[in-house]
Parts: structure tokens; C-alpha cells; sequence
């Protein structure tokens, strides 16, 4: 008799797919160093049905963890990226100094740039609140 005939192939079918989602659910336990609880041995056993269902909504929820936590970490990331630019931003405009991360070179290099962009703008009097038009 084929496969695809037998009777209880669905069945078979289907427990292969639960061990496949248990076994995703335990190496995900495992690469977060989360550990099972022991069975109670005093709790109900529940139907195929229930603990298919139960299994499904417990994966997709881990997914949805999975994906929230990602984007956290980008956002956190992005902070401090930001935090990071704020703080040269402020070091160049207070004139505190030089920046940690930046040499004497680049500082000078990074000073012909910020005067080559605000050389046009004095020049041609656009901000100085002069009203030559």
C-alpha cells in the first residue's frame, strides 16, 4: 500500500511536524540558556489537538519575541549612534576642544570643510539679517 494511502499516515504526518516544532522550541530554549521545567507528574494530559494548538501559539509568540527583540537592539543601536554624533556635534560648535576620536589632521581637514560650507552663506549676506535686496 503507498504512503499517501495508509490510514494512519495523517496522524504520522502530523506527529513529525510536532516533533519538528518541539525540537525548534527546545534549541531555542537551549541557545537562550532558558531551562525546561521538570513534567508534574499530577497535571492532566491533554489531547493531540490541544497541545498542536498549544505548540503552534507558543511558536508563533516566540517569533513575534524573537522580532521585537531584534528591533530593540537596532533602536539601541541607533541611540547611540546618535549620541555619539551629538557629542562630536557638540565638541566642534562649543569649541571644547578636539574630539576624542578625531586627530589633530582630520580636525583641520574637517575645519576647511565647515568653512568651505559657510564661506558662500557670509558672502553673499543669506543669514547675517542684512536686507541688501
Amino acid at each position: 500500500t503507498p504512503y499517501h494511502k495508509r490510514t494512519f499516515s495523517d496522524e504520522a504526518r502530523r506527529c513529525g511536524e510536532l516533533k519538528r516544532l518541539i525540537d525548534k522550541l527546545h534549541k531555542h530554549l537551549e541557545t537562550s540558556n532558558m531551562k525546561l521545567w521538570p513534567r508534574d507528574p499530577s497535571a492532566n494530559l491533554v489531547s493531540i489537538d490541544e497541545l498542536d494548538g498549544q505548540l503552534r501559539s507558543l511558536y508563533e509568540d516566540l517569533k513575534t519575541q524573537v522580532h521585537q527583540e531584534t528591533n530593540v537592539v537596532r533602536a539601541q543601536n541607533a541611540l547611540k549612534e546618535h549620541l555619539a554624533v551629538l557629542k562630536l556635534g557638540s565638541d566642534v560648535y562649543v569649541g571644547s576642544g578636539l574630539p576624542e576620536v578625531m586627530s589633530a589632521g582630520e580636525a583641520e581637514a574637517g575645519g576647511q570643510i565647515a568653512l568651505g560650507m559657510q564661506a558662500p552663506l557670509i558672502t553673499n549676506g543669506f543669514g547675517t539679517g542684512s536686507s541688501d535686496e
